[in-house]
């Protein structure tokens, strides 16, 4: 028997930003709930970046009985767990460094910036170009 962990997160009102960021670190296999909201795909820094069955198992939230059952089954394979845990951690230490979201951060204000000057119209009052 595989001795690793599984950690589950679920989609909800709320981003799981932070729940789905810290189950990536702990060399753990996260199974991701996916709900029908696209809020946290559209917060989350580094969504966008995780490949299902690489970094994550994805759980279908309209069929969660099925889909678990299917997690496990797949996950017997410990080779495959443990890659995947390994992967995971590994994602997690790159791309959730202090650095790596300065980046992000950077990169989405450029963007803003760009967006700002093809409509540029004058500073509200009281307010000044950076």
């Amino acid at each position: 028997k595989a001795n690793y962990q599984k950690l589950l997160v679920i989609d909800g009102v709320r981003s799981t930003f932070p729940g789905f960021a810290l189950s990536l670190i702990y060399n753990a296999v996260t199974l991701k709930v996916e709900g029908s909201s696209t809020k946290e795909k559209q917060q989350s820094v580094f969504h966008s970046q995780l490949v299902p069955y690489v970094h994550f198992y994805p759980i279908d939230s309209l069929d969660m009985e099925q889909s678990l059952r299917s997690a496990y089954a797949y996950l017997e394979n410990s080779e495959i767990a443990e890659e995947m845990s390994r992967r995971s951690t590994q994602f997690a230490e790159e791309m959730l460094t202090p650095c790596a979201l300065e980046k992000y951060v950077v990169l989405l204000l450029k963007g803003y910036e760009a967006k700002a000057k093809m409509g540029s119209r004058p500073p509200r009052e009281g307010m000044t170009k950076l």
